[in-house]
């Protein structure tokens, strides 16, 4: 193979970043970019990639990145995908359904044509993520998204002793 080969292999790559999925636990985080591509095995998935303020979980720093991928091919990826656009647009699920609803989701989900990315990024969410039982008996993170509060805080175990 040639070295031009090896070129344009890595030209036409999609870069990873050093991000994990989200662990148990609550978090401010700002939303990097939103993205719609299909995983190596051509799955297709949306992709929220965020970067953590403030955090419960010692697995996520702040400043750190984390993930939160839906499947398209499943039951529950397309709805779970709608739910988190929802909650960080603040709408309800009857003004996602009418003709402004539908291309309220299709901009989150396209690229701004000036910066690339979605026109969720910059938006502060509050991410909450909790351990569910499947019934294979692994365990699933469930995780949500809101728009978080202007100025909003995490309590700690000390703002709780009251």
């Amino acid at each position: 193979m040639s070295t031009h080969d090896f070129a344009a292999r890595i030209f036409a790559a999609q870069t990873s970043h050093n991000s994990k999925y989200y662990s148990p636990g609550d978090y401010i985080s700002v939303i990097r970019d939103v993205q719609c591509r299909d995983n190596r095995q051509g799955r297709p998935m949306v992709v929220f990639e965020t970067e953590i303020q403030q955090t419960s979980s010692p697995e996520h720093p702040v400043g750190s990145a984390a993930t939160q991928i839906y499947m398209q091919d499943t039951d529950a990826g397309p709805g779970n995908t709608k739910a988190a656009i929802r909650d960080i647009l603040g709408v309800t699920d009857a003004q996602l359904d009418d003709d402004a609803g539908r291309a309220a989701i299709i901009k989150c989900l396209n690229p701004d044509e000036q910066t690339g990315k979605s026109p969720l990024a910059g938006t502060v969410v509050r991410v909450h993520a909790i351990n569910r039982p499947t019934t294979k008996g692994g365990n699933f993170t469930l995780v949500t998204f809101r728009r978080a509060e202007e100025g909003e805080k995490l309590l700690t175990e000390r703002d709780s002793d009251f």
